[in-house]
């Protein structure tokens, strides 16, 4: 009788022992997929943490770089390892990058799609200098295309506003060569008075 006792004890306990290691197994489960869910969520809310205008700047900045690297950018744009990542495996994906050495610590790319990013980099900058006032025709844009390729956006936006200052000078002496202030000092056929005013009303048709 004490032995029959002893065994439905141990079965209890082994069933109840069982049940708890399949309820421990299905906790486990449901916490991977919930992380993995966690990480997709992250890796979206990262590629989202990137400015459009910063992707821009990234993106025209490409063809200049001979390597390129998430830590290379992070320092170059101010922006976390962990969201320059994504984003460089999606350029990778896009053809507009190519990756030439990579492990587990680092990953090294060159530009891809040389031509295409120098194109998308010309029309940009022909657009820049269009706002500035100033157009080019493909004999023009062929020759100095090398040069405005090859600078830096801040050095670029520097050449683009010194060649508007040079630019606006000139076509204000110009004007003023073609529309002289009239001397009123002279003795004229026509009155100080009327002089000055035949010079405001011209002034005026002008603007």
């Amino acid at each position: 009788m004490g032995k029959s006792k002893k065994k439905a004890k141990a079965k209890s306990k082994s069933k109840s022992t069982q049940k708890i290691k399949s309820l421990d197994a299905e906790s486990k489960k449901k916490k991977t997929w919930g992380a993995k869910e966690s990480k997709a969520k992250e890796r979206l809310e990262r590629a989202l943490l990137i400015p459009e205008d910063v992707q821009e700047q990234i993106l025209n900045d490409l063809p200049k770089m001979k390597y390129i690297t998430s830590t290379q950018l992070s320092l170059k744009y101010g922006i976390k390892i962990s969201v320059i990542k994504p984003f460089l495996r999606e350029l990778e994906a896009q053809n507009r990058i190519n990756l030439v050495l990579g492990n587990s610590r680092i990953k090294i790319y060159v530009p891809g799609q040389k031509e295409e990013a120098e194109a998308a980099l010309l029309k940009t900058r022909l657009s820049v200098l269009a706002e500035a006032g100033f157009d080019y025709d493909d004999d023009a844009v062929a020759s100095k295309k090398a040069f405005w390729l090859s600078q830096e956006d801040d050095a670029f936006a520097t050449y683009v506003s010194d060649m508007k200052s040079v630019k606006d000078t000139n076509d204000a002496q110009a004007a003023s060569k073609n529309n002289p202030v009239p001397d009123l000092s002279s003795n004229a056929s026509k009155d100080r008075k009327q002089a000055l005013l035949d010079y405001l009303i011209q002034e005026g048709k002008e603007e």
